[in-house]
């Protein structure tokens, strides 16, 4: 009977996300097609970072340890999506790893996991902002994770849509160009759904950052200079 009962409460969420699913603009099988192409046909290289537009750098997490690099770059903001919250890596690539080394950043954490089943779209509209107040004001950003060609590209894939107004197939293809990214489908399925609420903002119900279960954000703000 309880099986039953389970059965009956997830059809009506299984009925949406198919009719969801057959509505959408782009399907993550394409998105992963050009992302293939381009490893065959490109000459691009995966490096510790790219600038994948005006101040907005993509990369890992060697990048993200490296002060040296971040000062060089000028960064005043960074992303950490494959951030995972003290005790359990001793505040390492946490605000406090900035704070102790004397590094003035904004910094938002993200504890996402490179796994198709994590809900990395329920981060897209607050990542979105935070790049896009960074970018306003005159700052530099690092968008990392531990390589930077899955959670922190996907980040930037939502970024390009919402505030460049590209398209999924656009974006895709607008940061392979620059950096060899591969997010897992599921997170590619996202990027599709991200791209269909775009398009159809009064059709879709989009579900409040509220129900994120794995969600931890924190700043380092500037310090006062003398």
């Amino acid at each position: 009977m309880d099986s039953e009962r389970s059965s009956l409460r997830s059809r009506p969420d299984s009925k949406k996300r198919s009719a969801l699913w057959n509505r959408l603009l782009t399907k993550p099988e394409q998105l992963r097609e050009i992302l293939r192409m381009g490893y065959h046909c490109s000459s691009v290289t995966l490096r510790h970072y790219d600038e994948i537009e005006a101040g907005l750098y993509l990369g890992d997490m060697k990048t993200a340890k490296s002060l040296m690099h971040l000062e060089k770059l000028g960064v005043t903001h960074i992303i950490n999506a494959a951030y995972t919250p003290s005790p359990y890596t001793d505040r390492e690539l946490s605000q406090e790893y900035y704070e102790y080394r004397n590094f003035d950043c904004y910094f938002f954490g993200i504890a996402a996991l490179d796994f198709p089943s994590f809900k990395i779209g329920l981060y897209f509209e607050e990542t979105t902002n935070f790049i896009h107040d960074a970018l306003k004001n005159g700052g530099k950003i690092l968008i990392h994770c531990q390589v930077g060609v899955s959670r922190s590209a996907t980040i930037v894939l939502a970024y390009l849509m919402m505030k460049r107004k590209m398209s999924a197939i656009e974006a895709v293809a607008y940061v392979g160009a620059i950096r060899p990214i591969y997010p897992n489908m599921g997170f590619l399925e996202q990027i599709c759904e991200l791209e269909y609420r775009l398009k159809n903002p009064r059709n879709v119900l989009v579900r409040s950052l509220s129900t994120m279960s794995r969600r931890t954000f924190s700043k380092v703000f500037r310090r006062n200079k003398k």
